[in-house]
């Protein structure tokens, strides 16, 4: 994303703060801009969009442009009395009614959509950075507001909305992978569950009329929904073992408090997470003295064995990271599985006909 909000963004949107644009033009820009995004996290097309957003903390393009309009409006306001500019600004601001299409009364209009009297500011304009504070602050304030509740709205996402209504920031799904290559190609699976748009069998039913049985095609047990995918279907037991056997290494979770953690839904597990963290530094650290080994007279420190048994002492933050790392890895993992398996499914189907 820094790459977007420093080469992309400004690119698309230079000089369109003087411009005033028509809902046409911004739902254009718009268009360009999810579809970057949604290309970038390896998104389908029929993501919601407020998801896409607050996976990695972007603001939609009509945000950005207010954002830049408000303070191309302040520049204006901090401009000498006797400039042109300013002086076209004062006449208009208080001849034109609010229907007019004059630039500076939609940037007025601009302002009351985000809570700022920019009449107001006219006496007494905030200087560059005081104002540059104040526009992104109403600016994401109000558009995370409207974000999550379009996501609440989506029960097929909820956990992705119960992380985001605590915690600002991108999702720790990006964030843990720290520019690696194979971590980001491995978190291609983990979104598209995130987000409701993996292609189990249940979703293409509902969306497929082709292709209308929902039974879990591996197993033919049960309908293939996010929650058989993730903890039940027996096909793909050796992978969930595989999985269950590194998280227990890291914390204590049931399997619906992982599932949760995988979905997205950190603040549903932190709580156990910092009580099983304040278990192991009262049950497991050893004194400092159980840390050093006797060499004849001589007393060291075995380095070694203390940074085996601190290291088990993280904190709540790096377990949650770790895990977060583990539940990437684990829905690659199920899903290069499922994709093996369905291939030989399909390969036996073509060989009995």
């Amino acid at each position: 994303m820094r790459l977007v909000n420093t080469f992309v963004t400004p690119i698309l949107l230079h000089g369109l703060e003087a411009v005033n644009l028509s809902q046409d033009d911004i739902r254009i820009l718009a268009t360009f801009h999810r579809t970057l995004l949604k290309q970038i996290q390896g998104l389908p097309e029929r993501t919601a969009s407020a998801g896409v957003y607050l996976l990695v903390d972007a603001l939609p393009i009509e945000a950005e442009i207010d954002l830049r309009v408000l303070r191309f409006f302040g520049a204006v306001t901090r401009l000498d009395s006797d400039n042109h500019l300013k002086q076209i600004m004062l006449r208009q601001l208080a001849i034109k009614d609010q229907n007019s299409k004059s630039w500076f009364v939609k940037a007025a209009s601009t302002g009351s959509k985000y809570g700022l009297n920019l009449y107001h500011h006219l006496a007494l304009p905030f200087n560059k950075e005081a104002w540059k504070s104040i526009t992104k602050l109403a600016v994401k304030s109000y558009w995370r507001t409207e974000l999550l509740r379009d996501l609440l709205a989506k029960s097929s996402i909820a956990s992705l909305a119960t992380f985001h209504l605590e915690f600002e920031g991108p999702n720790p799904l990006w964030s843990t992978c720290d520019c690696n290559t194979q971590r980001v190609r491995a978190a291609a699976s983990r979104v598209k569950l995130m987000t409701g748009t993996f292609p189990l069998q249940d979703k293409k039913a509902k969306y497929n009329k082709s292709e209308p049985d929902p039974t879990c095609r591996l197993c033919l047990t049960e309908v293939e929904d996010t929650e058989h995918f993730l903890l039940r279907c027996p096909a793909l037991t050796t992978e969930r073992e595989k999985a269950r056997a590194i998280r227990d290494q890291i914390t204590q979770l049931n399997d619906r408090e992982w599932l949760c953690l995988v979905l997205g839904g950190v603040t549903h597990v932190r709580s156990k997470i910092c009580k099983y963290t304040t278990e192991l530094q009262i049950t497991r650290r050893p004194p400092r003295s159980s840390l050093c080994s006797t060499n004849d007279s001589n007393k060291t420190v075995d380095s070694s064995r203390s940074r085996a048994v601190y290291s088990e002492c993280d904190s709540s933050d790096s377990i949650v990271r770790n895990l977060n790392i583990c539940a990437t890895n684990y829905c690659s993992a199920i899903d290069r599985a499922r994709t093996k398996l369905l291939e030989e499914v399909a390969r036996k189907a073509g060989g009995s006909t």
